[in-house]
């Protein structure tokens, strides 16, 4: 069993970007694009050379944190679906689905087919769930206004796509403090509740991602299976070249994503280059205690680190 820290943002509305277009939005808050928040509110918060600790700390992998994924807050949490399944999850739909409750995460992660579970399992907005589990209330919206140039004074049709959560919904992160003598729980506490009131993801400007009730921090647990050589990543994973190379001959499970986007106006504003990275629920085989890298792009520091949870892989 392994012991994690949960923390429930109270978010209903939020932005988080795909893709270089706003009308392309995910569901997830993936971790890289979390870190980036949290490194600045450190900043806010603790000046220039406190944040700088905590990134070293960080990238000596003394703290990991899952991508965020919506959730009902005492009720049903979402976890990335394992790759390892995806074959078997195209009875169910053409579609591969983008998430699952815990419920049906644990039984997974223990060995449990998609076959196994088929008449268990109902498909809700692409999330897989237990028959008798309600399903986390999410839906898209896109948004269409007509914006005008002030120098020009011509206009132009504005598109952005964000995600809505219904009631009691929220976003749901998971971190652990590998190295307890170099993390402040305290300041990280602190740098969250700022992080959620300032807001998560983009568009922040025009009041989303943000949020006036402080997150919910909790302990929680996952009975991880113990005879098993492969993990699944519950962030977005940047190997290192080792790594890599270690998997050439062992079973792996993946997709590639790529990850760009724009940097904060704080450090100009202008687009970062394109790192591609495995995505969350990508399987591997455990050749390093603690997986990945923090990747430093051209300045900016793009979080790689794996949040591996140990996960029984059939033939």
């Amino acid at each position: 069993m392994s012991i994690h820290k949960a923390v429930y943002f109270r978010i209903n509305r939020y932005h988080a970007g795909e893709s270089w277009s706003l009308e392309d939005s995910s569901p997830v808050v993936h971790s890289d694009t979390f870190f980036g928040g949290l490194a600045w509110s450190y900043r806010e918060l603790y000046g220039k050379d406190e944040v700088e600790a905590f990134i070293e700390a960080c990238r000596r992998k003394a703290l990991l944190f899952s991508s965020i994924y919506p959730c009902k807050i005492g009720g049903v949490n979402l976890y990335p679906f394992p790759l390892n399944l995806s074959i078997e999850a195209r009875e169910l739909s053409k579609e591969r689905p983008w998430a699952l409750s815990e419920k049906i995460f644990r039984k997974l992660i223990e060995g449990a087919s998609i076959k196994e579970l088929k008449d268990s399992l109902r498909l809700r907005g692409g999330a897989l769930y237990a028959a008798d589990e309600e399903p986390v209330e999410l839906r898209r919206v896109k948004s269409y206004k007509n914006v005008k140039d002030r120098l020009i004074g011509s206009t132009d049709l504005w598109r952005l796509s964000y995600c809505v959560l219904g009631d009691e919904c929220g976003l749901r992160l998971l971190y652990r403090v590998i190295e307890p003598r170099e993390v402040s729980e305290k300041k990280l506490a602190s740098a969250l509740r700022l992080l959620s009131e300032n807001g998560l993801g983009g568009e922040r400007s025009s009041g989303l991602g943000g949020s006036g009730k402080p997150p919910v921090i909790r302990e929680e647990s996952i009975d991880e299976p113990k005879d098993t050589e492969c993990f699944m990543t519950l962030s977005l994973y940047y190997p290192t070249r080792d790594e890599v190379e270690k998997y050439v001959d062992g079973k792996s499970f993946y997709e590639l994503v790529e990850r760009g986007g724009f940097r904060d106006y704080r450090a100009g504003g202008r687009r970062n280059r394109v790192v591609r990275m495995f995505r969350e629920g990508s399987v591997f085989p455990m050749v390093n205690k603690y997986p990945g890298s923090i990747a430093d792009v051209d300045g900016v520091y793009r979080y790689g680190l794996a949040y591996p949870v140990m996960v029984r892989v059939t033939a």
